[in-house]
């Protein structure tokens, strides 16, 4: 018998819990499962050579914010048509439409949320006023009891849901995001064509959203320590709303020529398999994705202990650098030492390439398959 699966996700415009949700579906196995893609919007030119021929794809065409009631009547139209046997939704937003919109049908399906962000930091450094903080807390809580199981891809996730959103610890389900190793190492032995990658100067790399979780002013700040010591550069992949306000910080510091962003990359395994260092300068994380991608390249990782994440994954000194969150000094340091010692550099990068291989689709797919099959056997009443 074959699964129908509901993926719930607003748009494919790039970006790693997108990147995420393509790779189970591309593994999950279809003898047992038969994926229905949603989509809020139908921009997907970012990842469009990532999606399947045999997928099918729903969009519902979110015309604007104030469209959620619209969205919501459309939703429920479609899961009591399609009669799936488990949505499966992720991101914040997604994740509450799609409850709402499970009740709205009265179908009853198991609902999987999908938590890929720290709640309770992003709701901390909104723009929003603290009445809509309060207010959207307050949804966020309602609508994420309402779901059959939460599936958390850290523990300090679950930690955070229990804490913060009184979610019983028995709806939540951890199982860390896996990565396709045998695609990844494929694509890192694509050229780059970017010219600092012919010189002889050490190039860091930094990947992700430019938003203020993660702390681009931090890495530029200890940077400029590290040059005074060695010429080196890095190198920006992923967009954001930060990126004026982080250009005029790097011109500021005067480190404006060391530093290019690149922009969302479709492959960014290329440039970790010919970089130096990953740094990851994050305040906070949900897991850190970009971590054991960088490892699977080979490249060394130097990571903050922000929550949640990369202490999960890095085991100091062994596959990777954890630095204190804030500590631009320690970071530098750490930066520093990868710099000089190519045996910490050999080391790092080999227990990386290690650690990588326990988050390969192969082992960690048939856990997600397994928390699929228990909702389709036993169906919500």
């Amino acid at each position: 018998m074959t699964h129908k699966i509901l993926f719930i996700i607003s748009a494919l415009k790039g970006g790693g819990a997108e990147r995420i949700m393509l790779t189970l579906i591309n593994n999950i196995n279809r003898g047992q499962f038969k994926p229905l893609l949603v989509l809020f919007d139908d921009n997907i030119s970012a990842y469009k050579e990532d999606i399947p021929d045999y997928l099918p794809i729903r969009v519902l065409k979110k015309d604007n914010r104030l469209d959620n009631f619209r969205l919501i009547k459309s939703l429920s139209q479609l899961i009591q048509h399609e009669k799936p046997c488990v949505a499966y939704s992720l991101l914040n937003y997604t994740n509450v439409i799609t409850i709402l919109s499970n009740q709205k049908a009265g179908a009853n399906i198991p609902v999987i949320l999908s938590q890929h962000t720290f709640i309770e930091k992003e709701l901390q450094e909104s723009r929003q006023s603290f009445l809509k903080k309060i207010f959207d807390k307050n949804i966020i809580r309602y609508t994420y009891s309402k779901a059959t199981l939460i599936h958390c891809v850290s523990k300090g996730l679950k930690i955070n849901l229990v804490k913060d959103f009184n979610i019983p610890p028995e709806k939540i389900r951890v199982i860390y995001n896996s990565l396709d190793l045998k695609r990844i190492i494929s694509l890192a032995k694509e050229e780059v064509e970017h010219p600092w990658f012919q010189e002889d100067v050490p190039i860091l790399l930094a990947c992700g959203r430019l938003q203020v979780e993660k702390n681009y002013p931090l890495l530029f700040r200890s940077l400029r320590h590290v040059q005074k010591t060695i010429p080196v550069r890095l190198v920006i992949l992923g967009e954001g709303q930060e990126r004026e306000g982080l250009e005029n910080y790097a011109k500021d510091l005067g480190i404006v020529n060391n530093v290019d962003f690149l922009g969302f990359q479709k492959n960014p395994f290329k440039f970790m398999a010919r970089g130096m260092a990953l740094v990851l300068s994050s305040s906070w994380e949900a897991f850190g994705m970009v971590i054991i991608e960088a490892m699977a390249c080979g490249l060394p990782v130097i990571s903050t202990r922000c929550p949640f994440g990369p202490e999960e994954i890095i085991n100091h000194g062994v596959n990777g650098l954890l630095v204190p969150v804030e500590d631009e000094h320690k970071l530098a340091e750490a930066i520093l030492a990868l710099l000089k010692e190519e045996e910490l550099r050999k080391k790092l990068a080999e227990g990386g390439q290690r650690r990588a291989q326990d988050f390969d689709v192969v082992k960690l797919i048939p856990q997600f398959e397994e928390m699929l099959l228990n909702l389709c056997q036993s169906p919500v009443q």
